[in-house]
């Protein structure tokens, strides 16, 4: 799919190197700890779009989820918790008065996450100690997901050119693939969440049905982000097993739970 473009209102001059740099430095130093994060993303993508004449490019890839693909995720739990599950439902996201700031969410405002192999929903939770819930989910009807790639292009389709030789390469690079690498920070808080959450708000979707990324625990591995809305008409469990954290990146399967007497 050719890339989007957000034209913006003619600028007054020409970004300057010193001005990039500093959003830049801003990026580098992973500091989310001031109370305008939420900000950087708008500086952001204006910056970008001074720095390439008066409009900015955005990848617009969606990923496509047809009938039959697994998903998988994990939920800590003790052994004593197991007979308290009473509906399907509570294997999927959690309610809204029980979610907190995440990486792809608001607080409050809830998404299924999951990863596409068991081992790598086993690795994206750092919370498991010992014992862990793995859930196997099967997609029953096709829906896409945004892609979270690339923030603009090296190569707009217009008569404007980029010169990157007034920017060092590193910088370019970084604020290029800003978005993407930002999936991958694994040192998080909420902070952190609303800055993502900030910026992802601001890129243009083809739906609104959640996000494919990629995973900051397991390189060339991926997750998912699902709206809520889908879990019903598009999802179904298929298996749910109670398993033991072995080490960092390996599990064991105990048993198999049965979940066919429960509703949803």
């Amino acid at each position: 799919m050719a890339p989007k473009i957000i034209f913006t209102p003619p600028m007054e001059k020409e970004l300057t190197k010193r001005r990039i740099v500093e959003v830049y430095n801003i990026l580098k130093r992973k500091d989310y700890s001031e109370n305008n994060v939420k900000g950087y993303g708008n500086l952001l993508l204006r910056e970008l779009m001074n720095f390439q004449g008066g409009f900015a490019l955005f990848t617009s890839e969606n990923a496509c989820f047809v009938e039959r693909i697994k998903l998988y995720r994990t939920r800590s739990i003790k052994i004593e918790q197991l007979d308290k599950f009473k509906s399907i439902r509570e294997f999927l996201s959690p309610p809204e008065s029980m979610t907190p700031w995440g990486r792809l969410n608001r607080e409050g405002q809830p998404m299924l996450y999951a990863a596409l192999e068991e081992e790598t929903a086993y690795m994206e939770n750092t919370s498991i100690i010992e014992n862990f819930l793995l859930i196997e989910i099967e997609v029953i009807k096709e829906f896409n997901l945004h892609k979270i790639g690339k923030l603009v292009v090296d190569k707009p389709q217009s008569d404007v050119i980029i010169n990157k030789e007034t920017l060092e390469n590193e910088v370019y690079c970084m604020l290029n693939s800003f978005v993407e690498n930002l999936m991958l920070e694994t040192a998080t808080n909420e902070n952190y969440y609303k800055f993502t959450n900030g910026i992802l708000e601001m890129l243009p979707k083809d739906n609104e049905n959640g996000y494919y990324y990629q995973s900051a625990k397991r390189e060339g591995y991926y997750n998912v982000a699902i709206n809520p809305k889908l879990e019903e008409q598009n999802l179904k469990i298929k298996k749910v097993w109670l398993c033991k954290k072995k080490n960092e990146k390996d599990f064991i399967k105990i048993n198999e739970i049965d979940i066919h007497h429960m509703k949803y």
